[in-house]
């Protein structure tokens, strides 16, 4: 999570709602008015989207702007490091698909990748 405006981003705590079933984080951070400490609840997180959250500080009653990106885990070149790629592919059993999702590239794009890093494709298919 990106830090807000004037303030400090702490930590975000992610997990799966049991009931609801969908992706959920808790964010805590500085008020940038007061240092108070504030939660922000973010629901149904997806890849890429990015939104501004504005909330009343409980503490200073100023209004408070948190601006957030949700960016991939991993960076997006990592598909260019062999030892990166072959954990993926390899060792983890990662479609190409899988690991262009994760990378926000092309599954094309990793296959070219595979083939100039040497590492020998798999045939199509379910995985063993």
């Amino acid at each position: 999570m990106n830090a807000l405006k004037n303030g400090g981003s702490r930590d975000a705590q992610q997990y799966i709602h049991p009931r609801v079933g969908m992706v959920m984080s808790t964010v805590e951070f500085d008020c940038p008015h007061c240092n108070s400490t504030m939660q922000l609840q973010l629901i149904n997180l997806q890849t890429g989207a990015s939104d501004k959250k504005t909330m009343t500080c409980n503490s200073c009653k100023e209004r408070v702007t948190f601006e957030y990106q949700i960016k991939p885990l991993y960076q997006r070149s990592m598909y260019k490091n062999k030892e990166w790629l072959e954990d993926q592919y390899v060792v983890k059993k990662r479609t190409m698909s899988e690991i262009g999702d994760i990378c926000g590239k092309s599954a094309m794009t990793i296959r070219d990748w595979l083939k100039r890093l040497g590492i020998p494709a798999r045939t199509r298919g379910p995985r063993d």
